[in-house]
This record gives C-alpha cells, structure tokens and sequence, in this order.
C-alpha cells in the first residue's frame, strides 16, 4: 500500500516478459524498485520511478527494440485495477534513454509509453538507481485524490519497431504461391503485390490490382476495396517481439475482477503444454503440478496456447494495444525487401523443426537442432511430430542470425510456427472496417474488450490466422509469409491448442 506523498511501500508486480539468451532479439527485460515521487498537487500529478534494463538491446537508424511500459492502480478497498492515465509530456529519461508517449483521444493523454535507446548501437541498458525511468502519471484524470492510498503495478511488453515505407504482400510467385496467397493480378510473370502507402487498395481482376483465389472458402469474399484507414502497415509500428507469453497472461488474469478472469480464463491445464491454472484464487504457472506457482520450471516462458479472440483481444484491450492486421504481420515477416518465393518469416524456403527439448518449460528452454545455413529453425511437425508450443524467442542464442534464430526482417521472433497469429483479415466486411483503434485499458465487466471497431464482442468475424503453429506441416504452406489457408478464420471465438496472437500500436 502506498500513500501518495511520501510512498514508500508500493506492491510492485515485475511482468517480465520472456526470458532467453540471443543476440539482438534477448532482453531479459526487467522492472523493479517502483515508487511514486514529486507529486504535484495543483497539477493532480505524480512521477511514477521504476528501475528499468535488458539485455542486448539494438538501436538503428530507421529501427530498434523498445519497451511498451504501463501503469495499473487500484485505490484501498478497490476490486477493480484501473489504467494510469500518463502525461505526453514531461517524463524524465535518464542519460541514453528516450521516452515516446502516444497521445490517445482527443485529451493529450496516453496509456503508455515506448522506451528505448537514444544513441544506435547494441549492448545492455541499464536505467537503475539515481539514473531510474519516471514517467508522469495525471491521477487527476482518474478520479484519485491528492491524499489517498494505492496499489500501484507497472508492466513491461518487449516491442520491435517496424519502420516505415512500401513493401510486397503475397509471393514471389503470385497465384501460384502458397494456398490462396495476395498477388498482383494480370502480372507477368505472376508477382506479388506492393503497398506503396496507406490509401485504399482496389481487390479485383483488372490488371494491377490485388487479388487472392478462395478455393476451399477459408480465405474471404475479395470485397473490394480494402479502405484507407484499414492499416496496412506501410507507416511505422511497433509490433510484440514475441506472442503473448503464459506468464503476461498469467498476470493479465490476475489483475481482473473474479467474474472477468472466470470468462477468460481458458481452464485447459497441462493440455499441449499450457500450464496456467487456478490455486488459492491465484493464477499462475504449474507445468510440474505440484500446487506451487511459477517456479522456475513452470512454464511462464512458454507461448500461450487456448486462448480464443475473445481472450486476445481482451488482452490487448488491456494492455492499450491493438491487433495485427494480415497486411501489417506480411510486413513484419518481411520487411521492406522483396518476396522470396516460398519464404519462411526468416526470409528463405528451407525450414527445419526444432527436435526435442532441453531445459524444457524454465527460462533456459531450448532445442537440439543446430543451425543449418539457410535454414530457419521452427517449431512445427517439419520433420518430426511436436507436442505443443515453445519458449519465446527459443532460437535466438549467442550466434543466431536472422535465419538461424528465425526471425523476422527486424527481429520479430515466431512469425512462422509456434503458435498461429491471429490477425484483422481483409477477407471480409468487418475485418476491412478495422481503422487501428487502440485499447483503453479496460475490459467490460464479463471480461470483453470494448473497442468500437474491433471485432465485435462473442461472435466477431473479421479474424483471420496466418503462421502456422507447432502441429503444421509444410504441405499447404500454412508456415510460409504469404500462406492465407485460413485468411478468414470461421471459429473466431473457439480456444485452440495450436492459436494464440500478438498486438502492435502505431509509432508516435
């Protein structure tokens, strides 16, 4: 409990994202030492200190790795955990730190901030002690007195920025790619289709335009056009680095009232390697069953499998994030270069499962597949049969390249395989009425996102799935960057061993 002035004992949750030794990708992200300082009682304001550093963080030009930082707080005798209202301005970095805060709604607020870097370069940060993170919290807009007593809760999600500019959509080979993939109709030879900014795109059969076949009916109605304010992913984003781990939705969980957690919480224990259960009205991690959560080999690192779009776009909606669209995660995969026919996300047609595990379900948890040049290494029924999803960013280890680790264009990992993405298809009415509204921070009392534009609550259907997952094999291309056998996903709601999802927000 904390008194906002003078606070000295805050309850402080560390959600600390997925754990793994890499290269660029690693960040062994970590927060700590949370307190409430310099409060400002006619501004109704606040400066949220928190400790802050990762590992082998990276900073280019045009991208970097950041952190999406927010802020939860719920008043003495609250059930209810509620979002911190964050300024634009006024934030203090530390020496080598820079602070983004996106302004949502027309009051210049935010919901968040990015954190990354200030100079290009890799190497670890460390923002600790004298040279701690504060960022300023407006409690004033959240109905907070000046005297009042708070648990306060600050969460970090690992992002990638993907920067600006055109980039392909579909294969190398056009109609003639992978099942049902976008290509550029009337080419020749076939060829895939470039997004040269965010304005509408014309689906149909003239020359030129983008185009997809529908055989089986899994991949949409090619209603045209796909609008302007559709996102597509030629301006800047920051995507996750990783899927949504069993740990952030463990913490997730935690922090909703009884009635909204009991209605996303998948209760599938120990099935396909999804370990979160329910013990003392605590939620956590238990892969070795033995009522003691989140041990260090309990599987919080692991990807979270059975969760539905309900439970996804919930967390999103909770962490002020947004889903992918189908456009946005091609460009994820592959970045502003063009397609490679029959590519993989890591930029190449060959592709290796990932054998057995070592250190299985702890922050060590890897594989006894080696790197092949030119081969990605992936989680999926390649070579032989898996039984469920693995660690983030498993692949990345102290020599990892792109394609050994198998990443996206910038660092993005799991793009093929592991667990499907769930993304905003173009493929139907209401996925193509998506317009990149964030999430606010709450949940409706059932535990269901309330984004107008999203889609809708229960019943949604402008879902689509694309990746592949740990059950894939390579015969339908379902694991390649262009594959869209299920660009409309007709059980939007249904919980899946093999789906899970991952969300974006624009850059500032």
């Amino acid at each position: 409990m904390s008194r906002l002035f003078g606070s000295k004992s805050l309850e402080v949750l560390v959600m600390a994202g997925c754990l793994y030794f890499g290269q660029i990708w690693a960040n062994n992200i970590e927060i700590a030492n949370v307190s409430l300082t310099d409060q400002d009682v006619v501004a109704h304001s606040i400066m949220v200190k928190f400790d802050l550093s990762w590992d082998n963080s990276w900073k280019y030009t045009d991208t970097w790795d950041a952190a999406w930082v927010f802020v939860k707080f719920k008043k003495s005798g609250d059930l209810i955990w509620q979002h911190a209202t964050l300024s634009t301005t006024g934030h203090v970095p530390p020496t080598g730190c820079s602070i983004e805060t996106p302004a949502d709604s027309a009051a210049v607020y935010g919901r968040g901030v990015f954190i990354y870097k200030t100079d290009n370069g890799g190497g670890t940060n460390t923002w600790t002690g004298a040279n701690a993170i504060k960022i300023k919290w407006m409690y004033g807009t959240n109905g907070v007195p000046d005297v009042a007593t708070l648990k306060v809760k600050v969460f970090g999600v690992e992002m990638v920025l993907i920067p600006a500019g055109s980039f392909y959509v579909g294969d190398y080979n056009g109609g003639s790619g992978p099942y049902n993939c976008l290509y550029k109709y009337g080419a020749s030879p076939d060829a895939s289709y470039q997004i040269t900014s965010e304005g509408a795109i014309t689906v149909g059969t003239a020359a030129g335009n983008l185009w997809y076949d529908n055989d089986g009916g899994n991949t949409g109605d090619r209603g045209t056009p796909i609008p302007a304010a559709y996102p597509k992913g030629y301006n800047a984003y920051y995507c996750m680095k990783y899927e949504i781990s069993q740990a952030q939705y463990r913490d997730f969980l935690n922090c909703l009232t009884n009635a909204q957690a009991t209605n996303r919480f998948p209760n599938l224990f120990n099935s396909w390697r999804h370990y979160i259960k329910v013990y003392n009205t605590i939620y956590g991690c238990d892969a070795d069953n033995d009522n003691t959560l989140d041990e260090s080999a309990d599987g919080e690192w692991i990807a979270c499998n059975y969760i539905s779009t309900n439970d996804v776009l919930a967390y999103l909606d909770w962490s002020a994030l947004r889903p992918i669209t189908e456009l946005e995660y091609e460009k994820a995969c592959r970045g502003t270069v063009g397609a490679v026919a029959l590519e993989y996300a890591w930029g190449t047609a060959n592709i290796t499962d990932c054998g057995a595990y070592l250190f299985a379900a702890t922050e060590r948890e890897s594989t006894t597949v080696a790197p092949v040049a030119n081969y990605g290494r992936c989680n999926c029924a390649a070579s032989v049969s898996d039984n469920g999803p693995v660690r983030c960013g498993v692949f990345a280890i102290s020599t990892s390249n792109r394609v050994s680790a198998g990443a996206g264009y910038t660092g993005v990992m799991e793009l093929s395989g592991n667990i499907w993405e769930r993304v905003i298809t173009v493929g139907n009415g209401e996925g193509r009425a998506f317009t990149g509204a964030n999430g606010d921070g709450y949940l409706l009392d059932n535990g269901l996102h309330n984004v107008t534009g999203w889609p809708a609550v229960g019943t949604g259907t402008g879902i689509g799935v694309r990746g592949g997952a740990w059950n894939m094999t390579t015969t339908y291309g379902e694991l390649t960057v262009a594959g869209r056998y299920y660009g409309v996903w007709t059980s939007a709601d249904g919980r899946d061993a093999s789906i899970g999802g991952r969300g974006v927000r624009l850059k500032p």
